[in-house]
This record gives structure tokens, sequence and C-alpha cells, in this order.
């Protein structure tokens, strides 16, 4: 008896007589299994290379946690954030008033940011449609950036 199998069939042996432990599965069920010899059976089957009738549910949902992160992010995500922001209070002095020393506190009221644009002027933009999509951004090997507005 090999070593392989006497590991074998002492994990089945022990997995049989103990039913309330979880024994680790036999080293058999652990090996891949590669094939005899090279096949072009994929490659050759009808169905090679054509999307199915009905997608992946689970693929075509593998983005959609980054995208809701990201809209709620640039929503209500902003609103609580801007919601957050403690009032920055600083004084200044009597040479720049003229007059006693003067209080002022800043506070942040509203941000909002926009949605990425190519600039006015751009080469290769399509006259009066300067969004820019996510893809595009990441095939230009640029940003997502849009411009940033608080009061």
């Amino acid at each position: 008896m090999s070593p392989h199998t006497a590991a074998s069939s002492a994990a089945a042996s022990s997995s049989s007589s103990s039913s309330s432990s979880s024994a680790p599965p036999p080293e058999d069920l652990l090996r891949t299994v590669y094939p005899s010899e090279p096949s072009l059976k994929n490659l050759t089957s009808a169905s090679w290379a054509r999307p199915p009738e009905v997608p992946n549910p689970a693929l075509r949902s593998l983005g959609r946690p980054h995208v809701d992160s990201f809209n709620y992010m640039l929503g209500p995500g902003l609103l609580l954030a801007v919601a957050d922001l403690p009032v920055v209070e600083f004084s200044l002095p009597p040479e720049v008033t003229g007059q006693e020393e003067v209080r002022v506190g800043l506070r942040v009221t509203e941000c909002e940011i926009e949605s990425p644009r190519t600039p006015p002027g751009a080469v290769g933009v399509k006259s009066g449609d300067h969004r820019v999509f996510p893809v595009e951004a990441r095939q230009r090997g640029g940003t997502y950036k849009g411009k940033c507005t608080v009061r």
C-alpha cells in the first residue's frame, strides 16, 4: 500500500468513525485533475466566443456596489460631510480692520461636485457634448474629476 493510499484510507476511516467532527477531505479531492491529452473542444464548439442569451446576473452586477457607493458619495454622503464640518473661527488684527480685533467665523453650508467635462475647444469633441464618462477616463489614463463649488 502506497503512502498516498494509506493516508486516504486513514482519512476516510476517521471521517466515518466520528460524524460529529469535520475531518479534512481526502487528498484525492484536493488534487487538480489535468486532461490526459490536449483538446480543442472548447474552441470548436458552436457556442465558442458567443455571449449567452441571458447574461450571468452575478457578472452583470459585479461593479454595482462601486457605482452605488460613488453615487451616494456625490449625493447624500456629500451633504452629510458638509453638515459635519465645524465652523472655522479666526481673528483679524487691528492693522487689517482699522479698529479693534474682529472675530470671523466661516461655515460651509453647501458643496457641489459637477460632472466631469472636457474643456471648451478640446480637439476631437463633438460640438456641444463635453461629457466625460468613467470608461473614457480609464482608457485615456486621465482623471474623472469635476468642478467643486463650496458655499
